[in-house]
This record gives structure tokens, C-alpha cells and sequence, in this order.
């Protein structure tokens, strides 16, 4: 199963991706996603959105064609190590 619950079948690559990662607001947290993206040669634009009412959590949303199931899972396990990272979506 993939990221989602979708089966390889269900999804025809390449295909866009829009990632949200929830994280605290820590330093270094988007360069990090940043890093996961270029590990694989993906030049992402990483933004930041919206913040948590208090200020401790942060949306950052990136925009990518992936090209293969391996990819997909790759980058989902990549950027779920990231400390900080709460939520990928």
C-alpha cells in the first residue's frame, strides 16, 4: 500500500504530488525537507503555509512529479524521519 492507502495499481506514474508537512516551527525543519527531495535530484520548491494559533506548529507544502511507487514511498519515509516533522499528507 502506498502513502494514502492507494495500491500501485490505483495510481499512474508520473503523477504530481502535493505534499503538506506539519512540523514545529524548528530551525532547519524546511531545509531538512529541502534535503529529502534533493537526495532523489527533485529540485522542490518547498513553501511555508499556514502557522498552528500559538505559533509551535508550521504547514510547509511542496509541489512534485514523482515518477515511480519507489520514489513515492522514499520520499514519504524521508520526510517522516525528519525531527520535528508531525504529519505528512
Amino acid at each position: 500500500m502506498t502513502p494514502g492507502g492507494l495500491s500501485s495499481e490505483d495510481i499512474k506514474f508520473p503523477v504530481m504530488c502535493h505534499y503538506k508537512i506539519i512540523a514545529e516551527d524548528l530551525v532547519g525543519v524546511k531545509e531538512a525537507i529541502e534535503k529529502v527531495f534533493l537526495e532523489v535530484n527533485i529540485e522542490a520548491e518547498v513553501t511555508r503555509g499556514r502557522e498552528s494559533e500559538m505559533g509551535k506548529y508550521i504547514a510547509f507544502n511542496a509541489d512534485v512529479l514523482i515518477h515511480s511507487l519507489k520514489l513515492m514511498r522514499y520520499i514519504d519515509k524521508g520526510l517522516k524521519g525528519i525531527k520535528g516533522v508531525k504529519v505528512v499528507l
